[in-house]
């Protein structure tokens, strides 16, 4: 928006290119990477080639590889809490806030919308209860909602739980200003955090990624019937499981 050129809307990469792009970076950095912690980093960043970068050079500077969940989770905590990650958003909420009391009690709000059910507020909601000029709160609303921090309509706010990173940071961020532990115990506690995560994460991922695999199947199939055994894994263990092709050729006509 700052040229009068043409602009073209670049979106994530893919799961498959991220995965490639995360094989390159290895390449570059010379950190080791196995396909679980490849799929991870994919996942977890959501295909953020910036993200990604900054995750493998600082795995680069620290002399560590991501060959397990734990180790590529430890270099993820430290991009959160003040590493690349963390100083790229820094720059993006002191560019729309530069009081720091102000910022943190912004922050704050958005961690609130994260962990509530709803995930949502009404503007005027949060100008009762934001130190911010009414004004400079709706610009900051505006900006943050160009940049895909928020989503904001005529008088909603909603903050982006699908983006891991940014709700990692805001909340790690809300968590040093308000909780009376020291940084060393806040950083434990959320690395034991996304470690267990981790597994549930890509458990969650490949779920998806097997029921879009089973729809396309489904819709080859153009309403003929078919043996059920043939799509319910336990019907197809007790009954087919073990013969030959052509056995179970007889058995489901």
């Amino acid at each position: 928006g700052q040229t009068q050129f043409r602009t073209m809307q670049v979106g994530r990469l893919s799961f498959a290119d991220a995965g490639i792009l995360a094989e390159s970076l290895a390449a570059r950095y010379q950190v080791s990477i196995n396909d679980q912690t490849r799929d991870l980093i994919a996942v977890q960043v959501q295909g953020d080639p910036a993200f990604m970068n900054s995750l493998f050079a600082s795995a680069a500077e620290k002399g560590v590889g991501f060959d397990s969940f734990q180790r590529f989770e430890t270099v993820y905590a430290d991009e959160i809490y003040g590493g690349r990650i963390s100083r790229r958003f820094d720059d993006i909420f002191d560019s729309v806030i530069s009081d720091t009391a102000s910022q943190n009690h912004l922050i704050g709000m958005i961690a609130d919308l994260l962990s509530s059910e709803t995930n949502m507020a009404t503007l005027e909601f949060w100008q009762s209860h934001s130190p911010l000029d009414p004004d400079k709160l709706r610009s900051a609303v505006s900006i943050l909602n160009d940049l895909e921090i928020l989503s904001a309509g005529t008088n909603s706010i909603e903050a982006s739980r699908e983006n891991t990173v940014l709700a990692d940071y805001i909340t790690a961020r809300h968590r040093l200003d308000t909780h009376s532990m020291t940084r060393g115990q806040i950083v434990g506690e959320d690395l034991t955090g996304y470690i267990k995560r981790a597994p549930r994460l890509m458990a969650k991922f490949y779920r998806q990624l097997s029921a879009i695999g089973l729809r396309e199947v489904m819709r080859g199939f153009d309403g003929r019937e078919v043996a059920s055994s043939l799509i319910d894994y336990g019907k197809f263990k007790a009954e087919l499981k073990g013969l030959n092709d052509k056995e179970i050729q007889t058995a489901i006509l």
